[in-house]
């Protein structure tokens, strides 16, 4: 196999890219049309273990066959196949040759690599081919793969209070990996914070679909760029609520039509404006501008 799939020494990348073709929605909830990069993980010593194998249509057990055998093993010799939706408080493996695999703060943790296998934690969402490394994205890249790590974040907001000590590596079961362990606790910080309040110059905008409602959607456009906003415009029911819960996070005002839900909007403390969205359009782009100034 390609020598990239080493994350570590003692750790091994088993990886396969998945799209709403494999699974109609990644775990039942978010759509994937741009895919999602499913990470299991091989940690071998004198013995050896498999980390977060998916099974739920995409990454299965033949795919974790086929990777195995690539490396010279077969399920006969693994010692283990474990999970990081449970870690065991206490638990240990030694796997001989000096490598380990135990519990740490609620992650699986390998040493002596120094490797934190955190599963759901600062995962993400998105395609992955070349762009393993978050350090080593360009900005187009690195805005892409931010935008649905938040779009994973906004459904499942989890920020582990610190990250084992002695953490070099930090690998999620999906998404980009990290080579820096502050930066990636940084981020999960920032996107709990942008939750509470004001966050970026944006505004998101929640509207319903139809003709009818097109000269109030184009207003609010319109009113978007009279304030210099950033724009988020999502069109109910078509579009997808997990987007909407990502860009009501990281915007500092948030416009839902009245009549429409905004259930994606739980757990977020935001200045939230609910328009009749038949008003005038006058009116709606006038008041957008005075609401996001003030």
């Amino acid at each position: 196999m390609d020598e990239s799939i080493i994350v570590a020494p003692g750790v091994w990348r088993l990886t396969v890219n998945i799209d709403d073709e494999d699974v109609p929605l990644f775990e039942d909830r978010w759509p994937v049309s741009e895919g999602v990069a499913l990470h299991a993980y091989l940690v071998r010593g004198e013995r050896a273990m498999v980390v977060d194998p998916w099974e739920a249509g995409g990454y299965g057990q033949e795919e974790v066959e086929a990777d195995l055998k690539a490396l010279g093993l077969g399920w006969k010799d693994l010692a283990a196949v474990v999970s990081t939706k449970t870690v065991p408080k206490g638990a240990f493996f030694d796997l001989g040759g000096g490598v380990s695999l135990s519990e740490r703060g609620g992650f699986w943790f390998v040493e002596p690599a120094g490797v934190a296998l955190t599963g759901d934690t600062f995962a993400g969402l998105g395609w992955i081919e070349d762009e393993l490394w978050v350090e080593d994205l360009g900005e187009h890249e690195a805005r892409y793969f931010e935008d649905e790590a938040l779009r994973w974040f906004s459904s499942r907001p989890l920020v582990p209070s610190e990250l084992p000590q002695g953490t070099k590596i930090v690998a999620p079961a999906h998404g980009c990996l990290w080579k820096n362990p502050e930066a990636a606790l940084n981020r999960a910080r920032q996107f709990e914070a942008w939750g509470q309040g004001e966050a970026l110059g944006e505004i998101t905008v929640v509207w319903p679909a139809g003709a009818e409602f097109d000269a109030g959607a184009d207003a609010l456009v319109g009113g978007a760029l009279d304030a210099m906003a950033g724009l988020n415009l999502f069109r109910m029911p078509t579009d997808d609520t997990t987007a909407m819960a990502a860009g009501a996070r990281r915007a500092s005002l948030v416009v839902v039509a009245g009549g429409l839900g905004n259930s994606f909007m739980t757990g977020l403390e935001k200045d939230l404006w609910r328009p009749d969205p038949l008003a005038p359009a006058a009116e709606l782009r006038r008041e957008l501008v005075r609401r996001f100034q003030q």
